[in-house]
């Protein structure tokens, strides 16, 4: 039982105790949560603690926002709904977070609910919003992509995507990329934009400011680039 200015308490069979920190003593309890490992999670306003299933006090990551809501969803994933800071998720002990510039309606949210579909419903200061079994896949280097910044992405009609970087192009169909630098003729390697046209060829604006159109051979793979600067 978390209250809201004398800490925590907890039922054990008809006897209720008080929680034994008793730095909690005084504290505002807005929200709990047990997980699949036993853990408990207090959500108060002076931040967010853990304790184990022997109630001892686990270290977390400093965070002093006021905790308003808690969320176990079907995945053991914990949901932090706070003030001012948006919505926070715990996930095998790394943190993450979602705020309104990645789409949320409010950073200060004050309820979580999952469906029986697995989405969570997040009430927040300013409206209500869902979020459903997101993913944020992350391709660079390691999958074989040529790396840098990339600065466009555009569809390719022989399935994938293009991805103009600042070391030259990438088709990349998600298992396996094909990159092109100056070695396939790009007048240089950095690339800003890019566009494949209705007839497969693809434009490019470059880092000097030049358009390049690479023709591409009639073929299912990319065989050459044959680029002219405009």
């Amino acid at each position: 039982l978390g209250t809201s200015d004398r800490g925590l308490f907890y039922f054990q069979g008809d006897q209720l105790t008080a929680f034994p920190d008793t730095s909690l003593e005084g504290a505002i309890v807005s929200a709990l949560a047990e997980d699949s490992l036993g853990r408990i999670w207090v959500g108060t306003k002076a931040g967010l603690r853990c304790y184990d299933a022997n109630f001892r006090r686990q270290e977390l990551p400093g965070s002093y926002t006021e905790v308003k809501a808690l969320r176990v969803d079907r995945h053991g994933v914990l949901w932090i709904g706070t003030t001012g800071e948006g919505l926070l998720c715990c996930k095998n002990g790394a943190f993450t977070s979602f705020r309104k510039s990645d789409g949320l309606a409010n950073d200060t949210v004050t309820a979580l609910f999952e469906d029986s579909e697995g989405s969570l419903w997040i009430g927040t200061r300013n409206g209500l919003s869902q979020l459903s079994d997101v993913k944020f896949p992350i391709y660079s280097a390691s999958e074989g992509l040529s790396g840098g910044l990339c600065h466009g992405v555009c569809v390719s009609s022989n399935g994938g995507i293009w991805a103009a970087t600042s070391r030259g192009i990438s088709r990349f169909d998600g298992r396996r990329a094909q990159n092109f630098s100056t070695e396939a003729g790009l007048a240089v390697s950095y690339v800003k934009r890019v566009f494949e046209a209705g007839n497969g060829d693809v434009f490019l604006i470059n880092g000097n400011n030049e358009i390049e159109v690479g023709s591409e051979e009639h073929t299912s793979e990319l065989q050459s680039l044959a680029y002219l600067v405009c």
